[in-house]
């Protein structure tokens, strides 16, 4: 195998291009312009990649909200998860991911493209994230998106439908990948069975998405004072979402250092 080969399979890239792409008659001019300048787009990815604004994703938006808010405003993640087991239980998930992806890059009637990112503005807020990937069918082009989740195998085995959290989840990243339908696989930790619920995109819940940004926003605007600059450094303890501790995982929060300072009692 090449050394570009082994590079792109260490990366997870696709070493094939993807199906040829059905162009609208009044487009197709297009597919004979050449392309802009590899270099600018470089230079441009290079410039986000430092870019110090805040934002939120899709995979926490229905979380915990004072996580939400120390995200939008770049307030300085913990240097180390509360322990060494909980270090290996995210391990194992992100394995997890690896290996279906794996998968499915292996498949030869599909392209597959792994951590499909996303980046955009919705209600003043940029949200920022990745799907686990999108599926193209070589035939004729047809394309979904998947999202991988692990649960233990208790809850795997009393799952009957997808969490409401995830198909939200799911229906933000068909809307910003435009595609109709998002397949969230469930993997079973324990027993490594498979359970998967096609999700179709709604556009009722794209309203409902709208709006807990919209909240997500609001708490953040309170919580630095109005007129501030969306910076954790301005951040009033006392005007801070409230502290729910069911939704607190000390063991996975990027901020259980910082709330804890802001007077959550994280244990």
């Amino acid at each position: 195998m090449s050394l570009g080969k082994k590079l792109a399979s260490a990366m997870g890239v696709a070493l094939e291009p993807p199906p040829p792409v059905k162009v609208p008659a009044g487009k197709k001019r297009l597919i004979h312009e050449p392309p802009p300048s590899l270099r600018g787009i470089i230079e441009q990815a290079q410039a986000l990649d430092g870019d110090c604004r805040g934002y939120l994703r899709p995979s926490s938006l229905w979380g915990c909200e004072r996580a939400c808010v120390y995200l939008l405003t770049r307030a300085p993640k913990s240097p180390d998860l509360k322990n060494a087991r909980l270090k290996r239980i995210l391990d194992v998930g992100t394995a997890t991911h690896t290996v279906v992806q794996g998968y499915l890059a292996n498949h030869p009637e599909w392209w597959f493209a792994p951590e499909a990112r996303v980046e955009v503005v919705v209600e003043g807020v940029r949200i920022k994230g990745s799907c686990d990937g999108i599926l193209i069918r070589r035939s004729d082009g047809y394309r979904f998106g998947i999202e991988i989740k692990t649960k233990k195998h208790d809850l795997f085995d009393a799952l009957v439908t997808p969490d409401p959290d995830h198909v939200r989840q799911a229906s933000l990243y068909a809307k910003l990948h435009r595609v109709y339908w998002i397949t969230i696989l469930y993997w079973d930790k324990d027993q490594q069975h498979l359970k998967e619920y096609p999700v179709s995109y709604e556009e009722g819940m794209w309203e409902s998405i709208k709006e807990r940004i919209r909240t997500i926003k609001a708490f953040a605007e309170k919580a630095v004072g109005e007129g501030k600059p969306l910076y954790w450094e301005n951040i009033d303890p006392e005007c801070m979402p409230p502290f729910v501790k069911k939704r607190c995982d000390v063991g996975f929060c990027n901020y259980w250092e910082i709330c804890r300072s802001h007077g959550a009692p994280v244990p």
